[in-house]
Parts: structure tokens; C-alpha cells; sequence
């Protein structure tokens, strides 16, 4: 389900044709308007699941009509993920809350199966497709299949900041399979939890979610815990809080809340209880509780884990950099980081570190006291002292002084007091940075989709509509700009589009609606007209097309309309004008209007002086060269000529001067029309423009004008482009365009950027057992498209097409197909990738398990029968991997099988007729 605008996710739109400044993060709103956040259910349709799916079915109606009540709408769109191994989808995406009731309805389980699933792909998508700071919710009744994917979940949920819930009715037996773990490490990282329900408990969870999906949610305690203890904390509740939240999850759970009087509070307090299932959750909330410092006291048999969170717009964001800095919108929203993303921050042990806190809902004399780096277990790792900024916190940045960071993973914690004095705890919570909703094209005109990207280590990027790439994926080093061309725009390319980039340090995504409109009027080019005094002048002004327009002439700022007299409009709306004067010269602007917009061109008049009046007299031409004019001015493509005083002549003739003012429209040679560089190295595009006077020229990509960065310099004078670390985005044609009084003039450029391989999918270890079909794959990309070779480290030969005589082939994919494994097998396989501007490599190991043994039923061991009688003498086979073959011996020779003695397909030796010399000892070998 497409056609669903989103908002606020991880890139800035941008409006540059191609890599320039990286724009900085967006501001954000400061939590006082609705915030936007996604519904997703990812939910398990194998046929066990059919009693949970009617209970989902009844709570989403109650959540949804719940959550269209409030006055703040925290929920902007709805998502369903369907999963059954192997498949996942299709994917529901709406902003109707009926139609996503009807997708439920809609939906159907299916089979059975093995008991782990593919749930974390699942999972993948609905974060992939999801708003930033959303609730999921999984529920299924197995363990991952695809725990893999894991990694690939944990950066998606601490770039999203999302929560992930697990409601499982299952989980196959044993928690301790890295199927399970996975789920675990989720729902941690998430500040989500797992629920161990009975299939008839799942309709109490609905009754929480209903309750929890807030709009100004705010962290205040997490803690991870993997074995059985109490724990006491001491949380304070400042004024802001309207509501307060205690969610445990784990078996036996008890939660004692405690107000600052130390009374403990009950269902007569208003302490309501949301969830209770006594081997697997507790949940209660308190609404508008005292403020001041409460005590919380929890308890569970075994690993549990707890979150406390509240509604208020008291909150802080957290930005880094590595460098100190003064603007929130020069911070990341997380430090240089690691390979795993294991809670809201990992950092590379031991670097530098500068942290600026944006606070809302804190006003002076609050202030910020100190920052703690506190671990996924609630242990603190580093106490921060804030120091109090010279506004005293009126603009809301309180900057931490430098820290190196620990090397495990950690949440901030920031600890103060509000303008009423009252304490305040937050957890750290950052959100991704936003974009605005819609790009505007026009019909059959160019449109650039753009997207910026801050990373500090290299990742790769790519544009994707409705989940379908578009064009190659590209590679960057740093922080860029990229962009996505349409060249003629349609109704057919209107829709959602996808930014991604992916690095190390994790994923980024961005997206926008593009809407396509008419477009302005499009004014074909201006004609200049020369005339003479009393002739007729007629300047025409054609619009391009068909569309609706209006159009007006103007004359020194002043409109013409006039239908009749000397300056008239004709029909076609040119501009007439008869019984030309002296005056009558100069520049005429045309301006076309409609709803969309405007364009307007200049045409010129140019009406020559006389000296007819003068009877009998020589008139003599004489050109004095005056500084600034060019030579080349007599051969002027445009030129006015005033007239001077007259003034006598030594010979008594009257001598009039003329002032050529010389015009010659721009012309444009390039230096190179196209250039060829490596990703990482430098480029110039260069033309060379002359014309009176001297033009400037300026480089287009696209239709958007190339500006100047550190890493790009144009010079106006000259015409060169000079980019420096060109990257893949960096590719295409260039257009300079030459402009003077005179004219203007373009020519074109093609900057071609070379790409070393890159591995799209690279093959991993797979283990498999005999006679099974593997495929390691090896997909790459680069520029141009490198060769893929496979070959063995014990240099075994590999064929590239298909041969009778080997099950091992390399695909015209690049993948390597070995049919019925067997064990020499078993080995390192490496695959390389070569093009002019690189070679890379990787390996695969193979693994080679399943044999099994022959292993033969026993039969009756005397078998008796008459002479001339058939016989039929069993051999079953139990066991055996891969499938033996069978052959009888008589007393201890093999039988020659004849048409009286002969196999049947189960193994069994047929007998027609039972002769004397049969007589003795028959024996199945294996």
C-alpha cells in the first residue's frame, strides 16, 4: 500500500542538483504541536496464530478509535507487516484508520510449518516504513529464523528511536537459542519489552497498548537485568509529568510504588493497573502524581527487564560533535560509533567527545545540573557537571564540557530542577532529523529529487520508490548532497521516494512526496527588432504549448493593453508600433502569467538616427576607438548609436559623432566534452566564452545553478568547475551557460566518474548437508561493471557455464551454484571483482554435514519355500544419507541376476522359480 505521506525522517531534502554544502540538522518542533508517529503491526499468519489474529482484530479498533479521541493525535499513519516463512508482506501503509481496520480483516492465516519464523525481516520492514519515534508491535508464537538480520534491526531502532514490543504466545521451547536472544537484545535497545502470554491473555496487552501510545512520551528509567532480583530506585516526578508509566516485564513481576511522603500508592491513590499477567508482565500507570521524589521497589524470579516513562514536554535532545559548537543544527544525533548498536549510544572507546543538550518545556531559573552516562542496566557509568550558560538557559543549550566516551554502550541521563524548584529525570530520547513533506514538479519539465547526507565514515546511498531501487547505488566519504533526476516529469512519477544510506554506523532514510503540477508559462525566445523612424515595429511574444495563460507587455515599467492607436497588441498578442520614433527605441518586457507562475523575456527596439534632412551635404563616417570598446564592434549584432552636439569641421562641414556602444552575443567552445575521473580524485570543466562585453559563465547541473563549496570553486571569468573528491553522485552532464547584455549561450560538459568494485552481497559460510543444492552469492557494482571470477584456495577448477560434468558453475549472476553437495565440497571459496579501478575479494567457506550410515532392517533370518515356487526375499532400508545402493551376494558371491532372478525398486531379491542349487546363505550388502 502506497500513496501515504511521511514526515520527519532520518535526511534532509535538499534542493542542489548534485553534491555541494551539507545542510544542516533541521530544527525540530519544541514538543508543544502534535508530534507524528506510526502504528505498526507485524504479525505471525501461520495457521497456529488464528486465535491471536481475532483478538488483534478487536484491540486495533479500540486503539485506533482511542487514539482519533485525543486532542493531540499522536499516530499519523498505520502499518501492517504480515510474515510466513519464507515470505514477508505484502505491506499495508496508510494514514485511514478504516482502512487499515479492513487490511486486518483481510488478512488470513496459512499452514504451519518449522517453528522459527521470519519475524526480524518483518520487523526490518515496519521500522524501514515507519515514522521516527513509533510503536511496534510483534506478535507471533516462534523464535527468529532470520536472527542474522538482527544487526541490521538494532541500528534501524536507534536511528529511529522507535519502541519494539514482542507479544509472543510462543517462543519453541528454549530461550536460549539466538533466535530468542534477538528478540531480547530488541525490545532492549527499543526500550520495548517481551510478553510471555497465553493465547487467551493477548486481549490484556491490547488493553495496554490502547493506553501507552502517547504523543509526549519521555523516558525516565530503563534497566536491563538477567537474573532474579529486587531493585529500589529513587525517580523524581516533576510537575510537567501528566502521567507516569512502570512497565516490567519478566516472570513473577512485583512493582511497589511509593509517593515522596513514603506512602505506598494503590488502586485508591489512582495507581491503575494495566497489565497484570503473573508470569510474564505487570503494568501500571498513575495519572498526575505528586511531585517530588518517589521510591520504586521491583521485583522478578529471572531476567526481566523495566521502563519508566512518562507524558510532558519537558525533555532534552542530545547532539555531538567532535569539536565544540554553538548551534544545535551543527551537532550529530550520535557519537562516532562502533560496529553494534547495542542502546541509544556506542561509541569507539576513549574519543573525544562534545555534547550539546537542546531542552524544552525548561524554563529560567530551571536549569540543567548534570549529565549521567548511565549503562543498559541503569548502572552509572560518568557523572557530568553542566555549567550554566551565560543566558542562563533561555534559549535551551546546555553544553557539556569535553568527555571521552566509555566503550560500552550507554544512555544520557540528564538530572536538574524546573523554575518551580522541583527535581526532573530524562532519558535520553534523540530523534531523527526532518524533511519537508512534498517536492513540487512540473509537467514534462526536469524535477530534482535531492537528499543530504552528514556522516563523518563513508556509506553508500540509493534512491527507491514504492521498496524498487532507482539507478545505481552510489558511495560517498563524507557528508554529501546526492540527487535523483526526472527529466520530463509526469503523472506517473508522482508518488512516495526513498532516501537511503547505509554505513557502518548504520542506516539513514529519508522520504518525500513528489506532486507534479502545469507549470508556468514557457516564452519562446526574445527577437530583437530594428526599424527606422516612421516605419512599423512589430515584437512577438509566443508562449510554448497550449496552456492557459495571461500576457502583458510592458514599457518602462508601465503595462500596454491598448487594442487600437499607434503601440497596439495585435491578436496574437505581438506589440505593433507605427510611425516609429526616435524615442520609441529600447527594451520592451513580455511577462506570461497563469496559476503556476510567471516567465517574462526582453526584446529590444533599436530605431537608427537620420541625417536626411540635410539637403546637398557629404556625410562622412568616422570611428575614433574609444577604451572598453572592441574592435570587433562594427560587427555588432546589437548596437544603439547616440547622437552627440553637432560640431563645425576645419573644412566647414558639419561633423555629427556618433558613440557605438558594441554588443556581440556570447559564443562558447569546450575545453573537454567529456571528462573521466576515479571516485576520490579531481575534476575541471572548463569553457571558454568571449563576446562584447565579456560574459560570465556559470555551471548548471540539471537545472539547478552549481554554487561554490570547499569542495567545489567555479570562477566566473575564467568558466571552470573545479570539484574536488569527486564521488559517484558527482556524475552527469554540466551545462555552462555564457550571459551578457548581449545574449546568452550554452554548451555542454559530461563528467564520467569511474568506481572501483564495491560487494553488493557478499557470500558468507554456509553448512550443508549432502546432496542439498547451495548458491553463494556474489553480486558487485562499480563503474564500469566489474568481472566476477570464483575460484578455489586448493585451485580447483570452477566453470562459468553449465557443464554435465561438474555440479560447481558460476552464474552469469556472479553467483556460484553447487548442486548436489558432496564432500569434497567442503573447502574455502573465494570470490573476486576486478575493473580498471580496482580489484577486491572475498571468501566463503563451505561446510558439508548430513552423512548417515546404511542402516538395514532385520529380516526373518530362514526363509523356506518349495521348489518351482517364486520367492520374493526382503531388504528395507532405515537409514542411510546419501541413499546407499543395494547388492545381494550367495553364499558369499555376488548373484548374477537373470530374468528369473532379478531387483525390485524397494531393494527385494524376486525369484521366479526356486531351484535346488539356491539353496544356502543370501546376503543384502550395502
Amino acid at each position: 500500500m502506497t500513496g501515504v505521506l511521511l514526515k520527519c525522517l532520518v535526511l534532509a531534502l535538499c534542493v542542489g542538483a548534485h553534491r555541494l554544502l551539507a545542510v544542516p540538522r533541521a530544527e525540530e518542533d519544541d514538543g508543544s504541536g502534535d508530534s507524528a508517529s506510526t502504528l505498526a503491526f507485524v504479525f505471525d499468519v501461520t495457521g497456529s496464530m488464528y486465535d491471536d489474529l481475532k483478538q488483534v482484530i478487536e484491540g486495533a479498533s479500540r486503539i485506533l478509535e482511542r487514539s482519533l479521541n485525543r486532542r493531540t493525535r499522536p499516530i499519523k499513519n498505520f502499518v501492517l507487516v504480515p510474515f510466513h516463512d519464507p515470505d514477508i508482506g505484502p505491506v499495508s501503509i496508510t494514514t485511514d484508520p478504516k482502512k487499515f481496520q479492513q487490511d486486518l480483516q483481510e488478512l488470513f492465516v496459512q499452514g504451519g510449518g518449522d517453528c522459527p519464523e521470519m519475524s526480524i525481516g518483518a520487523i526490518k520492514k515496519a521500522l524501514e516504513v515507519s515514522l521516527p519515534g513509533s510503536f511496534i508491535y510483534v506478535f507471533t508464537d516462534a523464535r527468529a529464523k532470520d536472527y542474522r538480520l538482527k544487526r541490521d534491526v538494532l541500528q534501524l531502532v536507534q536511528l529511529r528511536q522507535s519502541q519494539v514490543v514482542f507479544v509472543l504466545t510462543g517462543d519453541c521451547g528454549d530461550r536460549s537459542q539466538p533466535g530468542y536472544r534477538a528478540y531480547e537484545e530488541i525490545a532492549a535497545t527499543s526500550s520495548g519489552q517481551i510478553f510471555h502470554l497465553d493465547k487467551q491473555q493477548v486481549n490484556e496487552v491490547l488493553k495496554w497498548v490502547e493506553e501507552t501510545v502517547h504523543s509526549m512520551k519521555v523516558h525516565l528509567l530503563s534497566s536491563n537485568h538477567d537474573s532474579a532480583q529486587e531493585n529500589k530506585w529513587e525517580v523524581p516526578f516533576d510537575p510537567s509529568l501528566r502521567e507516569v508509566t512502570v512497565s516490567l516485564s519478566g516472570p513473577a513481576p512485583q512493582i511497589e510504588l511509593s509517593d515522596p511522603y513514603g506512602r505506598v500508592v494503590g488502586e485508591a491513590q489512582g495507581l491503575k493497573e494495566l497489565l497484570n499477567i503473573p508470569n510474564s508482565a505487570r503494568v501500571v500507570n498513575l495519572k498526575f502524581p505528586r511531585p517530588g521524589a518517589w521510591k520504586l521497589k521491583v521485583s522478578c524470579s529471572g531476567r526481566h527487564t523495566l521502563r519508566v516513562t512518562g507524558v510532558s514536554n519537558l525533555d532534552f535532545r542530545a547532539g555531538f560533535s567532535s569539536v565544540p559548537v554553538s548551534e544545535f543544527n551543527q551537532t550529530r544525533e550520535r557519537p562516532i560509533k562502533g560496529d553494534d548498536f547495542m542502546a541509544t549510544f556506542l561509541c569507539l572507546p576513549g574519543l573525544p567527545a562534545h555534547v550539546l543538550l537542546k531542552c524544552t518545556g525548561l524554563k529560567p531559573p530551571g536549569q540543567l545540573n548534570h549529565v549521567e552516562l548511565v549503562s543498559g542496566s541503569g548502572r552509572s557509568l560518568r557523572t557530568i557537571p553542566v555549567p550554566l550558560p551565560s543566558d542562563l538557559g533561555q534559549q535551551g543549550l546546555w553544553r557539556l564540557p569535553e568527555f571521552r566516551t566509555p566503550s560500552q554502550s550507554f544512555f544520557l541521563k540528564g538530572t536538574g530542577k524546573d523554575e518551580e524548584g522541583y527535581r526532573f529525570q530524562r532519558l535520553s530520547n534523540p530523534p531523527a532529523v526532518s524533511m519537508p513533506d512534498v517536492v513540487k514538479g512540473f509537467y514534462m519539465q526536469p524535477v530534482v529529487i535531492g537528499c543530504s547526507v552528514e556522516s563523518d565514515v563513508p556509506y553508500r546511498l540509493r534512491f527507491t520508490r514504492s521498496g524498487i531501487t532507482l539507478g545505481d547505488e552510489k558511495f560517498f566519504q563524507n557528508s554529501a548532497i546526492a540527487s535523483w533526476e526526472i527529466g520530463h516529469a509526469s503523472a506517473e512519477d508522482e508518488g512516495l521516494y526513498e532516501c537511503i544510506a547505509q554505513s557502518s554506523a548504520g542506516q539513514g532514510r529519508a522520504l518525500t512526496q513528489l506532486t507534479v503540477r502545469d507549470p508556468p508559462p514557457v516564452l519562446k525566445s526574445a527577437v530583437n527588432v530594428t526599424s527606422s523612424v516612421g516605419g512599423v515595429a512589430v515584437l512577438s511574444c509566443q508562449v510554448e504549448g497550449s496552456m492557459r495563460h495571461n500576457l502583458t507587455w510592458y514599457r518602462a515599467g508601465r503595462a500596454i493593453r491598448a487594442r487600437v492607436g499607434r503601440v497596439r497588441l495585435l491578436s496574437d498578442s505581438s506589440l505593433q508600433i507605427s510611425g516609429l520614433r526616435t524615442q520609441d527605441a529600447g527594451e520592451y518586457h513580455c511577462v506570461a502569467t497563469n496559476t503556476h507562475g510567471e516567465n517574462k523575456i526582453t526584446a529590444w527596439l533599436h530605431v537608427p538616427g537620420t541625417a536626411g534632412t540635410i539637403p546637398r551635404r557629404l556625410l562622412l563616417w568616422k570611428f575614433t576607438p574609444r577604451a572598453g570598446l572592441s574592435p570587433k564592434g562594427t560587427r555588432s549584432a546589437s548596437s544603439a548609436r547616440r547622437p552627440a552636439p553637432r560640431l563645425p569641421s576645419s573644412s566647414g562641414a558639419m561633423e555629427t559623432c556618433f558613440l557605438l556602444i558594441s554588443r556581440e552575443v556570447p559564443r562558447i567552445t569546450v575545453a573537454q566534452q567529456v571528462v573521466i575521473v576515479s571516485v576520490g580524485g579531481d575534476a575541471t570543466l572548463e569553457c571558454q566564452a568571449t563576446g562584447v562585453p565579456p560574459p560570465l559563465v556559470h555551471w548548471f547541473k540539471g537545472e539547478l545553478e552549481v554554487g561554490s563549496a570547499l569542495f567545489v570553486e567555479q570562477d566566473v571569468h575564467r568558466g571552470t568547475l573545479h570539484i574536488r573528491g569527486v564521488q559517484e553522485v558527482d556524475a552527469g552532464q554540466y551545462s555552462c551557460v555564457a550571459s551578457s547584455s548581449a545574449g546568452t549561450t550554452a554548451g555542454t560538459a559530461i563528467l564520467e566518474v569511474g568506481v572501483g568494485p564495491l560487494f553488493s552481497e557478499a557470500p558468507i559460510d554456509v553448512t550443508a548437508s549432502v546432496g542439498e543444492n547451495i548458491t553463494l552469492p556474489c553480486t558487485v557494482r562499480g563503474s564500469p561493471q566489474p568481472s566476477v571470477t570464483w575460484r578455489r584456495e586448493d585451485g580447483r577448477q570452477i566453470l562459468t557455464r553449465a557443464d554435465s560434468n561438474s555440479r560447481t558453475m558460476q552464474l552469469e549472476s556472479g553467483h556460484l551454484l553447487i548442486q548436489s553437495v558432496w564432500l569434497d565440497d567442503e573447502g574455502l571459496y573465494i570470490c573476486e571483482a576486478k575493473n580498471q579501478f580496482g580489484t577486491i575479494k572475498t571468501e566463503a567457506r563451505v561446510g558439508v554435514t548430513g552423512l548417515e550410515p546404511p542402516l538395514l532392517a532385520h529380516g526373518a533370518p530362514i526363509i523356506t519355500t518349495g521348489i518351482g515356487q517364486s520367492l520374493s526375499i526382503p531388504c528395507m532400508l532405515l537409514d542411510g544419507i546419501p541413499l546407499p545402493e543395494r547388492h545381494w551376494s550367495h553364499n558369499g558371491k555376488p548373484v548374477q541376476l537373470t530374468g528369473q532372478m532379478f531387483l525390485r525398486s524397494d531393494g527385494s531379491l524376486y525369484i521366479e522359480r526356486a531351484a535346488p542349487e539356491m539353496l544356502g546363505h543370501m546376503s543384502a550388502l550395502r
